[in-house]
């Protein structure tokens, strides 16, 4: 991922993630849609946090690869 911004990780995760500006500081993003409580079990967060936008890409990348890991696509 190049330069980090709320609209580039937008455009990353959008899909199933809306990314959010901490009113605090820091950056939040939150699940479109729910997680079973198998799949939380699992790792699946339905919300994650990041103190930075870096720091949130990471934990989105981190579900991005759970959730793959769930389908069966990895």
């Amino acid at each position: 991922m190049s330069v980090l911004s709320l609209g580039r990780l937008t455009a990353e995760y959008g899909r199933k993630w809306t990314v959010y500006d901490g009113i605090g500081g820091g950056y939040f993003a939150v699940r479109n849609g729910e997680v079973s409580e198998v799949a939380q079990s699992r790792g699946m967060e339905t919300v994650v946090c990041g103190g930075t936008l870096a720091e949130l890409a990471r934990r989105l990348e981190s579900q991005k690869n759970i959730e793959a890991r769930l389908l069966g696509f990895s």
